[in-house]
């Protein structure tokens, strides 16, 4: 009886060693990834570019060492970037948020912090106006461009050259919905001014369904008296 008490415990004894062990063992191996996890710099995006309605590129301070580099869109998870150092995202919805980040990979799998969240808004696939010009008579300035399909309105602003202003440009009028004529013809506005110097009309085309419009610009150089 006391033999196959003390095989008991000697049993007892060896599976708790083993089990301290194994512990250890698991301990010692995901804090050695966490570890080397952590030596992998957080990528940090630098910029977005080529903005458009269904896409974009997203740019980041690349390391020379890292393997490769893995980029999330909210809603389809990460995935492999096309570049080192930048990634083109393609198949977005048209004035929809979206959520950026990227990390890096190693040789081994581990995985870097994720970067901050950068958050894009994509524009309206409504395009912008297309042959904008501008025609100065009398003190009248015309402008003139063609009807965007799919346009609900329009608006203009207008600029003037201010040596003044850090942008360089100081804006003077804003006019927000003007309405549109009928498909097929020209559409014109204007703006009065009495003041000579170099101005910058931007039109944009509206949709009322998206609160970021394509733009369309023109600079003009006016003379008046």
């Amino acid at each position: 009886m006391s033999s196959l008490f003390l095989r008991g415990s000697v049993t007892e004894a060896f599976l708790d060693w083993a089990l301290r062990w194994l512990i250890v063992f698991i301990a010692l191996t995901i804090g050695g990834s966490l570890i080397q996890a952590n030596f992998l710099e957080q990528p940090v995006i630098v910029k977005i570019k080529d903005l458009s309605p269904n896409g974009l590129t997203v740019v980041w301070n690349a390391d020379p060492s890292v393997q490769r580099y893995e980029v999330f869109v909210k809603g389809r998870g990460w995935e492999p970037a096309s570049h080192r150092n930048r990634h083109h995202v393609t198949g977005l919805k048209a004035c929809s948020k979206n959520n950026i980040r990227v990390r890096a990979v190693d040789a081994q799998g581990n995985v870097s912090m994720a970067s901050r969240k950068k958050t894009v808004y994509t524009p309206s696939a409504v395009p912008a106006p297309g042959n904008l010009s501008a025609m100065e008579l009398g003190d009248t300035v015309y402008l003139e461009w063609d009807p965007v399909p799919g346009a609900d309105d329009y608006r203009v602003t207008t600029a003037r050259k201010d040596p003044n202003s850090n942008s360089g440009w100081q804006v003077i009028d804003y006019i927000d919905m003007i309405g549109h004529s009928p498909p097929g013809e020209i559409l014109t506005w204007h703006v009065m001014e009495d003041l000579d110097g170099e101005y910058r009309f931007t039109v944009e085309s509206v949709d009322y369904n998206c609160d970021r419009y394509n733009k369309s610009k023109i600079r003009a150089t006016l003379g008046w008296d």
